[in-house]
């Protein structure tokens, strides 16, 4: 993406979303875009992910960072502990549950 931001190619996707109703699954496409996106600034990938546009392409946008980040389709066990954030991550935290 040399030539517009995330944001932009984003918007891009929602007008043609808005022109052509049944290009709604844009799931593979926001992959692409987060993953070209984290490539510029692997270190900063949360700042990446914070960026992903919250209601669009079915969170593709914060998997294709995730797929950057960890070079995976998919996150183990591991992986997902190690993203968590702390309080969720302490022992026996209510909190923990919830992400299991």
């Amino acid at each position: 993406m040399r030539f517009m931001s995330m944001e932009d190619a984003f918007g891009v996707t929602r007008y043609v979303q808005e022109k052509d109703p049944k290009y709604r699954f844009c799931h593979v496409l926001a992959h692409e875009l987060s993953y070209l996106e984290t490539a510029k600034d692997p270190e900063n990938w949360m700042d990446t992910m914070a960026r992903c546009p919250a209601t669009m392409c079915n969170n593709g946008c914060p998997h294709g960072v995730l797929m950057y980040k960890f070079k995976s389709e998919s996150l183990s066990d591991s992986q997902i502990e190690s993203i968590l954030p702390e309080s969720v991550n302490q022992e026996g935290s209510g909190n923990r549950a919830r992400w299991k």
